[in-house]
């Protein structure tokens, strides 16, 4: 079985946080950034690996 994988920016909050969540919840994985590292530390707990999260190179 083929594994959606999903390119979010902003997974830390608001919209971009719920869709990953979403997406997590139904098996997808989800490549996505952050603003900052420890606001995604739940999500990783939770799923795994399968969040494979970044800070945006400024």
């Amino acid at each position: 079985m083929a594994t959606d994988t999903w390119f979010i920016t902003g997974v830390n909050s608001g919209f971009g946080r719920e869709l990953a969540e979403q997406l997590l919840s139904r098996g997808s994985r989800v490549a996505g950034t952050v603003r900052r590292e420890g606001s995604v530390d739940g999500l990783r707990a939770t799923y795994g690996d399968r969040p494979t999260l970044t800070s945006p190179i400024c």
